[in-house]
């Protein structure tokens, strides 16, 4: 369990936790401006959790993260489906497992036996390696299509 009255966790040099470079995008303009707010929430999130120790605050923040996320899947799959992308299945099936992954983690975090950097730093990794690997594969696809 996390003692919320330990001291501070150092935030790293640039103050930032998330630093998010246009070697992050993708080269779709609407996706990449949502995977910019969604690392900006995380940010919000880390400061929230380990800077600011505030549970009330970082809890009504991860329910709006956990919406914008859905909303941004949902986004991403209705494309992907309009333009009969062949891995959708798959996409969706990692998105629906990241969903069920960050609510058990919400749920743990509620319950005070999750670290308070467990969270972000588990949606950090995850973005970061979905967008690179997984985003990646259907932008051909999308281009093809015309969609910039």
């Amino acid at each position: 369990m996390f003692g919320w009255n330990k001291p501070k966790a150092p935030t790293p040099a640039n103050g930032v936790y998330f630093s998010w470079t246009p070697e992050c995008d993708i080269g779709i303009q609407r996706f990449d401006q949502e995977h910019r707010q969604l690392a900006g929430l995380i940010n919000q999130l880390h400061t929230l959790m380990v800077v600011k120790r505030d549970r009330a605050a970082a809890d009504q923040l991860a329910d709006q993260l956990l919406k914008m996320t859905r909303t941004h899947f949902a986004s991403e799959e209705d494309l992907l489906a309009e333009t009969e992308y062949e891995e959708l299945e798959s996409h969706r099936q990692q998105h629906s497992d990241l969903i069920n992954e960050l609510r058990d983690l919400h749920r743990q975090f509620k319950a005070g036996t999750l670290s308070a950097l467990a969270m972000p730093n588990f949606l950090k990794k995850w973005l970061m390696e979905h967008i690179q690997n997984s985003d990646r594969r259907y932008v051909p696809h999308l281009k093809s299509k015309g969609v910039d």
